[in-house]
């Protein structure tokens, strides 16, 4: 018999194709490489909680920072706002090959200005939290139709839990999302977070998906479906999702 966590993971994460998240977030909307080039491994993540009143004031210093990133030549930057959740909250995600490029990271401002845009941002914000998550896998989603929204689930297993857990999603989770044709990227908590913390992110075409019967039941029935999370009980101790909203409005172009 599952948990209520579990029953509640199944119901809110699976109907209607949408699919498990964990933020690092992410991210089903993070961006595929072509052929042939590295896929990556790390995903650099910052969580903000931005002041009621200065939203606006967040939001042009973020186009002020992506488009200085920009022209600096720097690998492209993901935001999102969360649309059902805590308000005011904006993810920013950053996907690399290897840590190692941060050792040659330089700021893409002049050191004056970079330290006048840090001091005017820390003003319109509340709280933050940036930690690096690994990706674990990422199970493609075959023809999947463009994405406006996405989920995102962060999952916490029980301490010493992790390497079971990360096993049930290669052998167990991922053909059952491949034979219901539900994609996800999943990322584990590293540097700056709890390697108990699990993230599961995916696309969701829109609001009306939310509706929509479960996928996972119809692709390998209800009793397969119940019997796949029956095997995590025990190590999944809690779960939460948010539904967030990329923000395309905010990476502004190069000058």
């Amino acid at each position: 018999m599952q948990t209520s966590v579990f029953s509640a993971l199944r119901r809110m994460t699976l109907c209607a194709g949408v699919v498990l998240t964990a933020l690092a977030l992410t991210l089903g909307s993070a961006p595929t490489h072509a052929q042939g080039a590295p896929q990556y491994q790390w995903l650099s993540v910052y969580i903000l909680h931005v002041k009621s009143d200065r939203v606006g004031e967040f939001e042009s210093l973020a186009k002020e920072m992506t488009a200085a990133s920009k022209k600096a030549g720097e690998p492209p930057t993901q935001i999102w706002s969360v649309e059902a959740g805590r308000g005011g909250v904006y993810h920013i995600l950053q996907p690399m090959v290897t840590l190692g490029e941060l050792d040659n990271a330089k700021p893409p401002m002049p050191p004056a200005e970079m330290a006048l845009w840090i001091q005017r941002v820390n003003n319109t914000i509340d709280s933050s939290k940036h930690f690096f998550a690994r990706v674990v896998t990422q199970i493609p989603a075959q023809n999947a139709p463009p994405a406006t929204l996405t989920t995102l689930r962060t999952v916490t297993v029980a301490a010493g839990k992790q390497d079971d857990f990360v096993a049930w999603i290669k052998k167990d989770l991922t053909p059952a999302f491949n034979k219901a044709n539900l994609g996800a990227t999943v990322s584990q908590g590293a540097l700056g977070d709890s390697l108990r913390n699990f993230y599961f992110a995916g696309g969701v075409a829109n609001w009306a998906q939310f509706d929509k019967p479960n996928q996972l039941d119809a692709a390998i029935g209800a009793k397969a479906a119940e019997a796949l999370f029956d095997k995590i009980e025990g190590i999944v101790v809690d779960n939460e999702i948010a539904v967030l909203r990329p923000r395309p409005d905010l990476i502004a172009p190069a000058p």
